[in-house]
C-alpha cells in the first residue's frame, strides 16, 4: 500500500467509511460486513455537507499514526491497540 499512495496513516477503532473529494461526499449507509458491500450510499454535491465531511476527514486524518512510526516499531500493537483517539 505504501508504494501507492503518498502518505499513509493509521487509526484504530474506525468502524465505516467515506470519501470525499473536492466537490463531492460519499458514504455506505450501513457499516461493512466481512465480504459484504453496502446495498445503498449517500452521496452529496451541497457545498455545505462537503464542507463538514473535509473538516471531519482532516480531524481524523490530524489524530492517526503516520505509517512510518509504526513500521520503525515492530510492537505497534501493543503499543497503539488500546490507545484512545481522543486527546
Amino acid at each position: 500500500m505504501v508504494s501507492i499512495v503518498d502518505e499513509l496513516r493509521h487509526l484504530d477503532g474506525i468502524r465505516g467509511s467515506f470519501m470525499t473529494s473536492e466537490s463531492e461526499y460519499l458514504a455506505p449507509m450501513v457499516l461493512f460486513e466481512k465480504e459484504r458491500i453496502a446495498s445503498q450510499i449517500v452521496w452529496s454535491t451541497v457545498p455545505g455537507i462537503v464542507e463538514q465531511q473535509h473538516r471531519a476527514y482532516h480531524n481524523l486524518w490530524n489524530k492517526a499514526i503516520p505509517a512510518e512510526e509504526i513500521f520503525r516499531d515492530r510492537s505497534w500493537k501493543s503499543t497503539y491497540r488500546n490507545q484512545s483517539i481522543r486527546k
